[in-house]
């Protein structure tokens, strides 16, 4: 990246006659003013211009992209898509269309391991009003954006469900067993008044409590429980 004691740059100050755009001097104006603002940019930025996508490319642009991607100045046709553009091609097609784009957290990956980026989408536009090209600044990803979803992380969890007649019994089991437990607790709080009238300890631990009448400890069973 550039850094703010480093003299401002300039179109001249590149050799352009191997690339396709040629003399900066026959430039369009609006392409050469783009190209002076991205040169002074210390971000990380590249222009596509007119019908052929010439691409040009800064020197923070460079140092990013390695010299597989990133050949400073630029101003031809890449043989491949710049990364960028690649990642974000509906946000440079809305560049395209005359409308600035952000795409945040794109995973743009120069050869190497992919790394997360905001792009930045600019149109820019010719004399007659018509999009000419597009500016592409990319930018560090910010906190949420570049946070990789927790199926990324390398973990993954599976939910495993037991399908078979044992494991069907077992929980009919349990569920039986947790009910009447719960009913347990429910009816030790409130005994029958016959045995809450009753000596404190039950004479008869086997049968029915002798407070009781055996057809009331017969329908309500839980009266005549020890504890």
């Amino acid at each position: 990246m550039l850094s703010s004691g480093m003299s401002a740059r300039s179109v001249s100050a590149y050799d352009w006659s191997a690339t396709s755009l040629g003399d900066p001097a026959g430039w369009p104006q609006p392409l050469r003013v783009a190209a002076d603002l991205m040169f002074n940019t210390p971000l990380p930025m590249l222009l596509q211009w007119g019908p052929q996508s010439a691409v040009l490319c800064n020197e923070a642009y460079g140092a990013v992209a390695g010299p597989a991607f990133g050949h400073v100045p630029g101003g031809s046709v890449p043989p491949v898509l710049p990364p960028p553009l690649a990642a974000a091609q509906e946000g440079a097609a809305r560049a395209w269309r005359g409308e600035a784009a952000l795409v945040a957290g794109a995973a743009v990956g120069f050869g190497g391991a992919s790394e997360r980026y905001d792009l930045y989408f600019t149109p820019l536009f010719t004399e007659g009003a018509t999009v000419g090209g597009i500016a592409c600044a990319l930018a560090p990803a910010t906190r949420a954006a570049s946070a990789e979803p927790a199926a990324d992380s390398g973990t993954l969890s599976i939910p495993v469900v037991e399908d078979n007649l044992d494991s069907q019994y077992r929980c009919a089991k349990c569920s039986r067993l947790s009910a009447t437990r719960s009913k347990a607790r429910r009816t030790r709080k409130t005994p029958c008044s016959a045995w809450a009238r009753a000596a404190t300890t039950c004479s008869s631990p086997t049968s029915a409590c002798p407070a009781c009448p055996v057809s009331t400890w017969r329908a309500k069973p839980w009266c005549a429980i020890r504890t």
